[in-house]
């Protein structure tokens, strides 16, 4: 991962609340800065597009049970 992606992600998981819509006004300026091409206006798109990249890049690391 990317240093804007661990700092998102590292507020995904300890600072977001789960319920809530609006991200701080530091991270969003951050985001725009770095996700460019990307309306990443709510912490779920966030999540989604890093869940998405995580899978993509360690797909190779993932196995379905027998």
């Amino acid at each position: 991962m990317e240093p804007h992606e661990k700092m998102v992600a590292r507020w995904l998981t300890e600072d977001w609340d789960r319920e809530s819509n609006n991200l701080p006004h530091w991270l969003s300026t951050r985001i725009h800065q770095s996700f460019t091409g990307k309306a990443l206006n709510s912490p779920s798109a966030l999540a989604r597009v890093i869940c998405l990249k995580l899978l993509k890049n360690h797909k190779h690391e993932m196995h379905l049970p027998k």
